[in-house]
């Protein structure tokens, strides 16, 4: 019994820190640095905040077995190591041979904020397995030691992301396909629905050492009966369309409107677009780029709360972890009076001051004495 009660513990505190840390997913992974043909001379693994705060990689690892191994390497991230929200972080391995390119300092995907994080040596010469691997993103140090820690957690681990590529021991769900000497293995629906096989595909998203188009932002925003989606490029080369695209779930997208691209631009350009059919609550976004040789990049989707009323308040992420900020979409006419903690005690407004607990944030309509609570949960 007192193994099973432990075992339940292990359980719910795994599901806690995943809880906590979930806003960070392993959005990329190339595996055949330097060997023949390769397009990169260095394999690398690119992180994704997708969450509204930055987040310390301090005590992090990022670690990697082979296929059927249940023997770890690992890289322990620098005390400085962080991920603004948002952005993405490249953790650059070792190289098999001379062939390919180096990898670009800036921007490996159109969000325009991913920079060079850094670089690992502890992966050995060949870092990680062209026909197949495991690896994990964990919140700690702990080095794991099984075949399959996702599958079967470890006391100490806390795995935040895992991904099992080729035929591996173990995986999220199913198994993702493998990386190419010419193509990386991609987050294709930019999101984590804890299946490898659906969450990642193969990708010429890093294209010739440099990007067709350098995305600065993209946003949306709830207006009146509408959502008005905006971007903008830096630059742009043989560009020719975008598809904005939209989903109930951040998984399942459909294509609602496409754009003209500007071939070739070095200079900035803004579009836009109006969804006047948004779905009530939650809306997500991506866009689809197009080159004029038919590749295809994906940006990263965002978030975009709706609502008919007239007075609205959304918080994401909702739970948030001790230190984060979320984000708070609202109507204009409503603002933030007070957050109150569980026995009713009023507390600081600054939300990424709060403690790990249950708050309640009050938001008043002075006008129209009109007032809405939402809850807040912080881990």
């Amino acid at each position: 019994m007192r193994v099973k009660i432990a075992a339940i513990v292990l359980l719910i505190l795994s599901m806690i820190s995943f809880q906590s840390y979930s806003q960070l997913m392993i959005f990329e992974l190339y595996a055949h640095g330097g060997n023949s043909g390769a397009r990169y001379q260095n394999d690398f693994v690119v992180i994704y905040n997708s969450g509204g705060s930055a987040q310390s990689l301090n005590g992090w690892s990022l670690q990697y077995a082979s296929a059927a191994g249940s023997s770890w390497s690992k890289h322990n991230f620098s005390a400085s190591a962080s991920i603004p929200a948002g952005g993405y972080f490249i953790l650059e391995a070792t190289t098999s041979g001379t062939d390919g390119t180096a990898l670009p300092s800036l921007s490996l995907t159109p969000s325009g904020s991913q920079q060079l994080g850094e670089t690992s040596g502890s992966f050995g010469t060949g870092s990680f397995g062209t026909t197949g691997g495991k690896i994990a993103l964990l919140s700690t140090n702990n080095t794991l030691s099984t075949n399959t820690p996702n599958t079967n957690p470890e006391v100490g681990s806390t795995i935040v992301d895992f991904l099992g590529y080729g035929s591996p021991s173990d995986s999220e769900n199913t198994a993702a396909t493998t990386p190419t000497s010419t193509r990386v293995l991609y987050r294709s629906n930019g999101t984590d629905t804890n299946n490898n096989s659906t969450d990642f595909a193969r990708s010429d998203f890093l294209s010739n050492g440099s990007f067709p188009v350098q995305l600065i932002s993209f946003k949306g925003v709830a207006e009146n009966t509408a959502i008005k989606l905006m971007w903008q490029t830096a630059s742009e080369t043989n560009s020719s369309h975008f598809e904005l695209q939209k989903s109930r779930n951040a998984v399942n997208f459909e294509t609602i409107a496409k754009i003209k691209g500007q071939g070739v631009s070095t200079e900035e350009s803004l579009y836009e677009s109006i969804d006047n059919q948004p779905f009530e609550g939650d809306n997500y976004y991506r866009l689809k780029q197009v080159d004029l040789d038919g590749t295809i990049d994906y940006s990263k989707t965002i978030h975009v709360f709706y609502t008919s009323d007239q007075s609205f308040v959304s918080l994401y992420p909702n739970p948030v972890m001790q230190g984060s900020k979320p984000q708070i979409v609202k109507s204009s006419n409503l603002n933030l009076s007070a957050v109150f903690s569980t026995n009713g005690r009023k507390v600081s407004k600054d939300l990424n001051k709060l403690n790990s607990g249950v708050y309640v944030l009050r938001f008043i309509d002075e006008e129209k004495k009109e007032q809405i609570n939402k809850r807040l949960v912080v881990h």
